[in-house]
């Protein structure tokens, strides 16, 4: 388990567009792609480090590095703002400064998500 001061997050849908034939307009789009990325700073971890905890991958278990799961959460309310069921580590820098504390940030690249709605099929109609 790791905490970190600072996230930011995007939800990314693309759509491709469908069309007819004898039909200039397109008739409708569709989601082909949604993905979900999550960046963190400020990282803490309470209980070791952060390959200790296998939150980071070393250069040997790179390739079977289990996934992580992300939830953060408002700190108030307790109410879930995101939910990322799979997530890898795609990107880890760090800045370390001669006078001040050495921090770093995180990026992960997820599978699936929800929000503080959980997923469900529409109804139907």
């Amino acid at each position: 388990m790791a905490f970190a001061t600072d996230v930011s997050y995007s939800l990314d849908t693309e759509f491709k567009v469908i069309r007819e034939i004898d039909n200039s307009l397109p008739a409708e789009l569709a989601p082909s792609l949604i993905s979900v990325q999550v960046v963190a700073s400020g990282l803490r971890f309470p209980f070791g480090t952060p390959t200790m905890t296998r939150l980071s991958p070393t250069i040997l278990n790179i390739m079977t590095q289990p996934y992580v799961t992300i939830e953060l959460r408002d700190r108030q309310t307790d109410a879930t703002i995101l939910y990322v069921a799979k997530a890898q580590l795609i990107r880890r820098g760090g800045r370390v400064s001669s006078r001040g504390m050495g921090t770093e940030t995180w990026t992960f690249l997820g599978i699936s998500f929800w929000d503080e709605r959980n997923p469900s099929a529409p109804p139907l109609a």
